[in-house]
């Protein structure tokens, strides 16, 4: 389970262990996260950031059209969780992970 989410990559992390600076670290395994797709590619609209709670059927993110502006697609979480990872490019393709959820 993610306890702290490490502000920098100036620490090096082996297993599980005790730091004082951040608290209690875990290793996440990639079969932990759930990824969130959108169907449509366009402008990526992000209404949540890593390290955020969200929970079962919150909205997460907005695909809209480039040249129109509507809303194309709309991304509601699968899972109560915690966001661990957001796209930073504001482009996103069809059937891109725009968002990872860690599962509560």
């Amino acid at each position: 389970m993610l306890k702290d989410i490490l502000p920098s990559s100036d620490y090096i992390i082996d297993g599980t262990k005790e730091l004082e600076e951040i608290g209690t670290v875990s290793i996440i395994e990639e079969k932990e996260l759930v990824y969130v797709k959108s169907g449509h590619a366009g402008f990526f609209d992000p209404l949540v950031d890593s390290g955020q709670k969200v929970r079962k059927g919150q909205l997460l993110a907005r695909i809209l059209d480039p040249g129109e502006g509507r809303v194309l697609d709309e991304l509601c979480s699968p899972v109560d969780g915690t966001v661990f990872y957001v796209q930073s490019n504001s482009l996103s393709y069809a059937h891109a992970a725009l968002v990872k959820l860690l599962k509560a």
